[in-house]
């Protein structure tokens, strides 16, 4: 087969990159070696019937479109592949510098001091501390490059010129960027303590915490709004840093990257779904509003397709909050920002979902049979949803008939796991309990009542305690 190491990089890329990859070993200046791009060519041909299939190809096979009838030799054939993975690697590092401004900035200033272009260099670097982009990490880390490498200009071609300002402006970029990275680890750590059982360990951290405060960098705001987030991961009972934190962000929310401020607000969602847990429903519109916040400011998603499951527990959100007619033109807008796959799907049901909570049932009747249920969640999570809308409008031989059905694809779908199975069943059990309950039953309701609140495997126990509550 074809060198592995060559294959595997180049199935990592996508059909962008790859074509991309096409045109970059075509340039001379890349690549001057004409059966590298011989070998391109087979591999292209190979990817354009399915640019996520593996690359699959016998070196002989290659060899023969490449020489031609020359014998085959192994080395030869080898040292082209390795040949042609180095080029692949030198295209990724071009890539990602294009995707890096600042390191593209600091190689030119870099590229100007070599050649003793003094005016240039200083015009350059003039421009581009003027034109740095927000006050975050990157942002410092830009201007710690610039100051030290223009006092290692002025230091080696104006000699007698006095660079303590340039040496003076990098300590101040160094101490902000070291000071944000530091915090920034440590809120990284705290929120993995938080979801895994494991004591982490971090050196200096009280001591970082209690200079910060007190530093020179704390008056830049994305040194302010990481210390009030490690903070709140740090004691994760307080409301008030919550607050702070949250106008802090708003406030200063143009000083960071997009992946940055989308790491803070998961931040705050940890803190009120943790509450949430922990039974304080009253959380729940503190993360609606979250939500609500980050789509408002263009803050949910960059390029990135729209998580199915994000999606999802945004409308939960708003159907808790009563919020129907803002989770309908949620769906409506966002449902595109899917994957293509997911689409149709996830739009059904989850119009369904809020349709249901409008009890508004004949539409949801209607919406469930749009959905394709070869998708196990939207599978159990569709016919539960469509039991709950038999037993609400009293269609029991059509929920009988549901409930014999459902159990028979519980028993036979053998992905569904043995815990999950279970809660599913025993859903189905109370309903069957509840809708043979005769009326006035008393005695007969509070057993119902206690085998639910024993019962610690139920898909739908919330539901089933809500219907037992209006029966009482």
């Amino acid at each position: 087969m074809l060198s592995k190491k060559l294959t595997t990089l180049l199935d990592k890329f996508n059909k962008r990159e790859f074509l991309r990859f096409g045109k970059f070993i075509r340039s001379p200046y890349h690549n001057e070696n004409e059966r590298i791009i011989l070998l391109y060519e087979i591999l292209l041909e190979f990817k354009k019937a399915d640019f996520e299939a593996k690359i699959v190809i016998e070196k002989k096979t290659a060899w023969q479109e490449i020489f031609g009838k020359e014998k085959y030799e192994d080395v030869k054939m080898r040292r082209l592949t390795s040949e042609m993975t180095t080029l692949a690697e030198n295209f990724l590092v071009l890539e990602e510098t294009e995707l890096q401004p600042g390191v593209k900035k600091y190689l030119l200033l870099s590229g100007l001091k070599n050649k003793d272009a003094e005016k240039q260099f200083f015009e350059k670097a003039k421009k581009m501390k003027t034109a740095a982009v927000g006050k975050s990490t990157d942002y410092h880390f830009e201007c710690l490059q610039t100051e030290i490498i223009q006092h290692e200009f002025i230091d080696s071609h104006v000699p007698q010129t006095n660079t303590l300002k340039s040496l003076s402006a990098a300590d101040y970029h160094l101490d902000s960027y070291y000071t944000i990275k530091k915090l920034k680890f440590y809120c990284s750590l705290l929120s993995y303590q938080s979801v895994h059982a494991t004591e982490v360990s971090f050196s200096e951290v009280e001591k970082i915490l209690e200079n910060t405060k007190n530093s020179v960098a704390f008056t830049e705001p994305a040194v302010k709004v990481y210390y009030q987030t490690a903070l709140l991961l740090q004691k994760n009972n307080s409301d008030d840093i919550y607050n702070k934190l949250r106008e802090s962000v708003i406030q200063y929310e143009n000083c960071f990257p997009l992946p940055e401020l989308q790491q803070i607000y998961f931040h705050l969602q940890n803190y009120c779904a943790v509450k949430i847990n922990d039974g304080k429903t009253e959380y729940y519109k503190w993360l609606f509003d979250i939500y609500k916040t980050m789509i408002k400011r263009n803050i949910l998603l960059g390029k990135e397709d729209l998580k199915p499951g994000l999606y999802k527990n945004i409308i939960t959100l708003g159907v808790i909050m009563k919020d129907f007619s803002w989770s309908e033109n949620f769906i409506q807008a966002y449902t595109d920002r899917l994957p293509k796959e997911h689409r149709e799907n996830a739009q059904n049901y989850n119009l369904a979902k809020v349709y249901y909570h409008k009890k508004e049932y004949q539409k949801v009747i209607e919406q469930l049979q749009e959905v394709e249920y070869k998708n196990i969640i939207y599978a159990l999570g569709g016919k539960m949803m469509l039991v709950m809308t038999y037993f609400e409008i009293q269609e029991v031989r059509s929920l009988d008939s549901l409930i014999d059905s459902f159990r028979i694809y519980l028993r036979r779908n053998k992905l569904i796991s043995k815990n999950v199975r279970q809660q599913y069943m025993n859903s189905l059990r109370f309903t069957k309990k509840l809708l043979n309950v005769a009326p006035y039953d008393t005695k007969g309701l509070l057993k119902v009542k206690e085998q639910v609140i024993k019962c610690k495997s139920l898909a739908a126990k919330q539901w089933l305690l809500e219907k037992i509550k209006e029966l009482e």
